[in-house]
């Protein structure tokens, strides 16, 4: 991101690490301190910058959290958000993606191939719902990838990548197993990768530090997920569409009533073409019957839920 201070990482890019909550236990210490060291080779003086924090690690130590490690947290994490450590997007290297999820949160984060090893382009993380918190774990690890490659599809649509789990049942559930045979929640989570070109990896747990530590300090946020979006947007356009229906018969009433004309209207749903050549057929015997010519039968499409309306005929008689 260029700026009148300079080049700076994009702010949605780095908030997954930038709002990272402090360590409360060593466990969360531990996991922070993994990820730093799987990108520590970018870190210049890393083992300056962390010997406060890793001297909490060691059982002889009480914990104590205070101002000396606070500071050497912050800069860690300044670290990570800044160059060498978080790279520039190229679309000419290769790249991958590694998500992992918790039993509260979820975490991703892209890199590509660079000479001194892989750089991290992005990071992302978020909590789960009250409902995706009651899925099985092997659902919210299907839910942590396909959430990531949503949320970075704009480096992956169009190139082929890996996808990195350390969930083994995961390859075959997203990757080699047909659709039908899949139950309905991955039946989903397959459609919604179809999009992208991957293949699925799987990495012990403990190399996948990053993902694993950002899925444990998720950044809360408000989430609708993609079907819901679609959902939304669907509704959206089939109200539009029947207000404007509305307005249109409307005023074709009102055109109509002005003209002392009564025209023939009839109510059909779409789809029934056998019910439709009934109801025409019926309107043209009437017209007849009535000495009414057949050219002044008007049929009006709409998408009522009743059906038929009352018909009548425009009057050939003026």
């Amino acid at each position: 991101m260029i700026s009148a201070e300079g080049i700076s990482p994009d702010p949605m890019k780095a908030a997954a690490v930038r709002n990272m909550m402090e360590p409360s236990n060593v466990s969360e210490l531990r996991s922070f301190l993994g990820m730093v060291n799987q990108l520590g080779r970018f870190i210049p003086k890393l083992a300056d910058k962390d010997k406060a924090l890793r001297d909490l690690l060691s059982k002889k130590n009480c914990w104590i959290w205070g101002m000396e490690q606070a500071k050497d947290f912050q800069t860690l994490k300044d670290a990570l958000l800044s160059p060498p450590v978080l790279g520039i997007y190229d679309p000419n290297r290769d790249r991958k993606m590694s998500a992992d999820a918790s039993s509260y949160g979820l975490g991703a984060v892209i890199m590509q191939r660079w000479q001194e090893g892989w750089n991290p382009i992005a990071y992302a993380s978020r909590s789960l719902t009250q409902t995706e918190q009651r899925y099985a774990q092997v659902e919210k690890e299907a839910l942590g990838l396909t959430w990531a490659c949503e949320r970075f599809r704009d480096f992956l649509i169009g190139k082929h990548f890996e996808m990195e789990t350390d969930h083994k049942p995961l390859l075959s559930l997203l990757g080699s197993q047909a659709l039908d045979a899949l139950p309905p929640r991955f039946q989903r989570f397959k459609m919604r990768l179809m999009r992208y070109s991957y293949s699925i990896v799987h990495v012990p747990g403990k190399s996948l530090w990053v993902a694993d530590t950002l899925s444990r300090t998720p950044v809360k946020q408000n989430i609708v997920s993609g079907a819901t979006k679609l959902t939304y947007a669907e509704t959206e356009l089939k109200s539009t569409e029947k207000q404007k229906k509305k307005k249109e018969n409307k005023a074709s009433s009102r055109r109509s009533g002005s003209d002392g004309l009564n025209p023939v209207i009839v109510g059909v749903s779409a789809g029934l073409t056998v019910t439709f050549l009934i109801v025409v057929f019926l309107v043209l015997l009437w017209c007849y019957r009535n000495n009414k010519g057949s050219s002044s039968a008007i049929l009006k499409f709409n998408d009522a839920d009743y059906f038929p309306k009352p018909v009548m005929c425009r009057s050939t008689t003026a």
